[in-house]
């Protein structure tokens, strides 16, 4: 038996790398963050205790479990079809793709691989750019991000090249629209999450049935870089899906610092052990 057959190729050994390489990189990010502090002060019931002269209470938004809610909802599974739809289409373009580029198996694999693993690997950033920034910003970037990755990856030189910009900056974007689009549909909802969410999330699996065959379809008849064109296409009105999700931010009302001394004195209270009354702090 020849022995060289049974050593690895260099292509294998490259796609493990690069995969060990990410996942250092990502777990090593998410650790980071971690470590940064969430707050300056003690936040209890919707109510962020800071000192100063004026404090803004911020009070909980109230779910309207309904109403424009179904609208975000719509929204939802319109952009987890597209997202999941289109990473699970990458099969119908794998030959093509190796095909273009004179690549391997391994390394075309490692392009869908690539932009399924980026999309949920980078789920804490996005998850703090949300709390940050608010879902409709974080996912109208994430679509401009994806959409144009998508329209400058067909000019890539070589198979490296694609890879990073179809997977990896696609990927970051597709994360992008996929946390908050499952994020913002419980701030509208609460005895109706359930099924809001369950709705939401079957968008992925309406997208994960049809794509396929759409994909298929466009390469066969107008080649495989206008069907991604089609894609970003797709992609960019995830920013209008976006548009959509309103934010619920009740108006903050302002108290004076000395209007807080008597909840500050029960929360110290509180840490200390002590036994206090309601209303009589």
């Amino acid at each position: 038996m020849n022995g060289s057959s049974d050593a690895p190729s260099h292509s294998h050994i490259k796609y493990h790398i690069l995969n060990i390489a990410l996942s250092l990189v990502f777990f090593t990010v998410f650790f980071i963050l971690t470590l940064l502090p969430y707050s300056d002060g003690l936040r209890i019931d919707g109510v962020l205790c800071t000192a100063g002269a004026d404090v803004a209470v911020d009070l909980l938004p109230v779910p309207p479990d309904g109403g424009y809610g179904w609208v975000i909802v719509i929204a939802a599974f319109f952009s987890n079809l597209i997202v999941d739809g289109v990473c699970t289409s990458f099969t119908e373009f794998k030959g093509a793709y190796s095909q273009h580029f004179h690549a391997s198996d391994a390394s075309t694999a490692l392009i869908g691989s690539l932009l399924i693993g980026v999309y949920l690997l980078v789920g804490p950033v996005v998850g703090g750019l949300v709390n940050k920034y608010g879902a409709r910003k974080v996912v109208i970037g994430g679509a401009l991000i994806a959409g144009t990755a998508f329209i400058i990856s067909v000019a890539a030189p070589n198979i490296y090249a694609f890879m990073l910009i179809y997977g990896v900056v696609g990927g970051v974007g597709f994360g992008m629209i996929y946390l908050p689009a499952i994020v913002v549909v419980g701030y509208y909802f609460e005895s109706k999450r359930a099924i809001a969410t369950g709705i939401a999330v079957a968008g992925s699996g309406v997208g994960t049935m049809i794509m396929p065959f759409v994909c298929q379809y466009c390469i066969s008849n107008i080649g495989w870089k206008y069907t991604v064109w089609i894609l970003a296409v797709l992609v960019f009105l995830c920013a209008l899906f976006g548009l959509l999700y309103r934010p619920l931010t009740p108006p903050a009302i302002e108290q004076k610092d000395q209007e807080l001394v008597p909840l500050r004195a029960a929360l110290r209270k509180m840490s200390e052990g002590d036994d206090y009354e309601v209303g009589k702090w």
